[in-house]
């Protein structure tokens, strides 16, 4: 029952779960969080209350002495240290925060913690708070009420099982293959099932959302120290979702309006050049990249691929698709893939891009 309501929103579900919980039961829930504390919070039941989203934070335990927990919850997204620096700044050093989070961003150390300059943050698993919560609702149960303590229960083991679930999430970036992109879930040779589609489990969008959001938060570091001087500026990653499938853009832009880049959408790797309002402009410049050997022939990635596998309908250009007339673009099919082997086709390319800029300008100029 657990799971089914805390579809409609999975951060806000847990968040008002822990608020219920420090507002019904204050001294259980200092004792989970206690910790993470200095010595320096003064608990009182009496006098410590519970904010939900205040300074846009997620939760917030108050002490008496004013001094606060903050909890950060992250079930659907990837946390970012820009974001936890904000909330942090907002709130003030002397407080303790805590990063409760299904999947353990790369920036937390080997303490468990990431030492922002307005303060630091504590990481706290799903799995762990199941093991905390479990310990104590055996050392509080004859303070817990019966319908209470079952509902604890049923909370303790609903988040455990989404903690398996989330170490399935996290991409080994050296060795695992590229066969995420339909939702597909390969178990060990020990489970009675080969695999577990995330459709069934309906947790497809969460699976394909952090699996996309890892690629691109490890392309973007890549690329920055590749390209210094060239991302977040003119060269970007987007992720999207659409059509119960999961995208990664990565583009540079020549013009204002004016792109090439490369799309991934399940496991077509789409080479595409754009011009946003202007179908004329887009066609004009997609033909001359074409003709001129500028975009298009996926060489720039360590597998070159073979020209009859490149694919396109060729309904506005011969071996072209496009949407919205502005949007041109190639594909191919990734088959038996690495993860590895899928960051090599983006900064592989995006270094082809830059090596012929000079030549893609030229084309632009002329539009």
């Amino acid at each position: 029952m657990l799971f089914q309501v805390s579809l409609g929103s999975k951060e806000l579900f847990h968040s008002n779960f822990l608020a219920w919980l420090f507002d019904s039961y204050k001294s259980l829930a200092h004792e989970l969080f206690l910790p993470f504390m200095d010595g320096s919070f003064e608990f009182l039941s009496e006098g410590s209350f519970v904010d939900r989203e205040k300074g846009n934070t997620d939760l917030r335990l108050n002490y008496v002495n004013n001094r606060h927990v903050v909890i950060e919850n992250k079930v659907k997204s990837m946390p970012y240290k820009e974001q936890l620096e904000k909330y942090a700044k907002n709130t003030g050093k002397d407080h303790c925060y805590i990063l409760l989070s299904l999947i353990k961003p790369e920036f937390i150390d080997a303490s468990q913690s990431y030492q922002g300059e307005n303060g630091t943050w504590q990481y706290l698993s799903y799995g762990e708070l199941a093991s905390r919560l479990q310990s104590l609702s055996g050392k509080y149960k004859t303070t817990i009420e019966k319908k209470d303590l079952h509902y604890l229960e049923d909370y303790i083991e609903f988040i455990a099982a989404l903690d398996a679930f989330a170490k399935c999430l996290k991409i080994n970036f050296k060795e695992d293959p590229f066969d995420f992109y339909g939702g597909t879930i390969y178990l060990e040779e020990s489970y009675n099932e080969p695999y577990l589609r995330t459709q069934d489990l309906r947790m497809h969008d969460l699976f394909l959302k952090t699996k996309y959001l890892q690629i691109r938060d490890y392309l973007e570091t890549k690329c920055k120290e590749i390209f210094p001087n060239a991302f977040n500026t003119n060269m970007q990653a987007h992720t999207g979702f659409s059509n119960g499938s999961a995208n990664l853009t990565v583009f540079y832009q020549v013009a204002k309006g004016i792109q090439v880049g490369m799309q991934l959408q399940s496991n077509h790797f789409r080479m595409y050049a754009q011009v946003s309002g202007n179908s004329k402009k887009a066609l004009a410049f997609t033909t001359q990249l074409n003709e001129q050997n500028l975009w298009f022939d996926f060489t720039g990635g360590a597998t070159h691929h073979n020209p009859a596998s490149i694919k396109g309908k060729g309904r506005i250009i011969p071996g072209f698709n496009s949407y919205s007339g502005v949007f041109i673009y190639k594909y191919v099919k990734l088959e038996g893939y690495t993860v590895a082997q899928l960051m090599d086709e983006f900064t592989g390319n995006l270094q082809l891009i830059l090596k012929r800029l000079p030549k893609i300008e030229k084309v632009v100029y002329a539009l």
